[in-house]
């Protein structure tokens, strides 16, 4: 080293220098060999997802056959258990209390806001009118709609 000119100090960072890339390709080398296999394994979940998406999908094949209906949209969450009424059957102009509180996320509470706002308004003139009652908002009336008609 004396020959190629280098001080005292760099030769001393040079070695220091090799033995730190020494070190990193040995562990490096360690690794690859010692490599295991990962803990979860995506193809056996997309598998296992595969099936049950098949299973559910003939489930509701098999439920819309059994009942000659044309399979509608599930509207009703999971905690909610009442029964909803049938498509365009509530006449927001007409309907009582209770009749609104049949509908999907109408209790008590929403359907006296609708009937307020009916009495304050003389009626509802379109059904979109519906979300200007306070706690309606364009999802709740998404969900509202199907089961709403006017006159």
């Amino acid at each position: 080293m004396k020959q190629l000119g280098f001080t005292p100090n760099e030769r001393r960072l040079l070695f220091v220098l090799l033995g730190l890339f020494l070190l990193g390709a040995t562990l490096k080398l360690l690794h690859l060999t010692h490599e295991t296999s990962p803990g979860f394994s995506y193809a056996a979940a997309d598998s296992e997802f595969a099936h049950r998406s098949a299973l559910l999908d003939s489930l509701d094949a098999l439920r819309d056959s059994t009942q000659g209906l044309e399979r509608q949209p599930q509207l009703t969450s999971s905690r909610s258990k009442k029964k909803l009424p049938a498509p365009a059957s509530i006449n927001l102009n007409t309907a009582t209390k209770d009749e609104l509180k049949m509908l999907p996320g109408v209790g008590e509470v929403m359907a006296q806001r609708i009937l307020d706002y009916r009495t304050a308004h003389k009626g509802f003139r379109t059904l979109e009118e519906l979300k200007s009652v306070k706690g309606i908002g364009t999802k709740t009336f998404e969900r509202l709609r199907p089961y709403l008609k006017l006159h």
